[in-house]
């Protein structure tokens, strides 16, 4: 009796045009829990919590509805439908140029692009580094990654923090920074120039 009951209300449930609460597939939870072992009913209990998690992802509520899918294990396909959860929450962080914490969650799963992403998202803040000007952070973010044309921007970034130290006349930093990306633009001879500046300070400083 008790399973007959639970599966009329699960099957009210999925077939009703009324989907604006989940307590159906509480209640029909609630009665397949009340036997277990008996039949099928224990996996009825997964089944109620799957369907009521898909009706939250639907709805975007993707943080209550991967806490429901995690709690399945490998019941159907929940790992994965608890990845596209995580998945459709980074989508939004990364929406709102939030790139930090979006890729936080990709790094967690490996659902569809995400992989790709996390690099979108590293690069999205190394071009905000450089537009405001920190080459030392562009320059560490792009280096960081593959992806799109990552390392040459990564090399420019160099360029543009080691031109910005000899304009301070920090010529030993900027040489420095010039060696490491030699062969890119005239940076070799820029590093020389800083080494001859260099010694021009030591003979006027009568060292």
């Amino acid at each position: 009796y008790f399973e007959k009951l639970g599966f009329e209300i699960l099957e009210k449930k999925l077939f009703s045009k009324e989907t604006k609460d989940n307590k159906d597939y509480d209640i029909a939870k609630s009665y397949f829990e009340s036997i277990p072992g008996y039949s099928d009913a224990d996996t009825m209990c997964n089944e109620c919590d799957y369907r009521k998690a898909t009706d939250l992802l639907n709805a975007g509520k993707y943080k209550d509805a991967e806490t429901i899918f995690k709690t399945l294990g490998e019941y159907s396909d929940s790992k994965t439908k608890a990845e596209e959860c995580i998945y459709n929450q980074a989508e939004i962080l990364f929406g709102q140029g939030k790139y930090e914490e979006a890729k936080e969650l990709y790094d967690t799963i490996t659902y569809g692009d995400s992989a790709t992403k996390a690099k979108q998202c590293v690069y999205n803040v190394a071009e905000a580094l450089f537009n405001a000007k920190d080459y030392a952070g562009a320059k560490n973010k792009f280096a960081s990654i593959e992806y799109l044309d990552s390392q040459d921007r990564a090399k420019e970034s160099a360029y543009q923090e080691a031109d910005t130290l000899y304009q301070k006349d920090e010529f030993a930093e900027a040489e420095t920074v010039f060696l490491s990306i030699a062969g890119y633009n005239d940076s070799d001879n820029r590093a020389k120039d800083c080494h001859l500046q260099q010694g021009k300070v030591l003979m006027n400083s009568g060292d």
